[in-house]
């Protein structure tokens, strides 16, 4: 057995774990982000992000579709997520919505033009201790991390941040950014 199919293997049981946790989360999801949004991480973050989406746009991890209502109406969707249950709530918020998104189950690793907001480690030291704390739990039974920090790992995988801010006392990053060899034609 070789390296990389033990961590094929892994990766494989991990995906399916999260699967069975996102299936139970799917039916309370909206309602928890939508407190969590409005009294910890802001309201204004999803018409950020997807203000700056154009053309044919994935979103990935799109989830139950928080973010449907806040593209623009031209940019053609295509949404990835590991959940089928999740995706089931999806497709019922675009129906709703009279939205026309391909949805598809599923992992990405994607290249191109990113943009991304996320709850981070807070750059304040007693914040950052209660985020440790916080994310005790989350993150044994969930893989939930509140003090990751996504653009270190994108300048990691060659990604070049563009645009890039850090809001709610360094709790929430926002940036724009473009894996090389990315050919654009949009604007900004």
């Amino acid at each position: 057995m070789t390296g990389d199919s033990q961590s094929a293997r892994e990766r494989s049981r991990a995906l399916e774990a999260k699967r069975r946790l996102y299936a139970k989360e799917a039916p309370k999801y909206d309602k928890e982000a939508d407190f969590t949004e409005r009294w910890l991480f802001g309201t204004e973050h999803r018409g950020w992000a997807c203000s700056r989406a154009v053309g044919d746009t994935l979103e990935v991890a799109i989830g139950t579709g928080l973010n449907l209502s806040h593209y623009p109406t031209e940019v053609r969707l295509t949404g990835v997520d590991l959940s089928p249950d999740m995706l089931a709530v999806a497709q019922t918020s675009a129906e709703r919505l009279g939205r026309s998104v391909r949805l598809i189950e599923g992992d990405a690793q994607p290249g191109g033009r990113l943009i991304l907001v996320d709850h981070i480690r807070s750059s304040i030291r007693p914040l950052f201790w209660l985020q440790w704390l916080y994310e005790f739990i989350p993150r044994r039974t969930k893989g939930e991390y509140a003090t990751r920090r996504p653009a270190l790992h994108l300048m990691r995988s060659d990604f070049r941040i563009q645009a890039r801010d850090r809001l709610r006392a360094g709790i929430i990053e926002r940036l724009v950014a473009v894996k090389p060899g990315y050919a654009r034609t949009e604007a900004t």
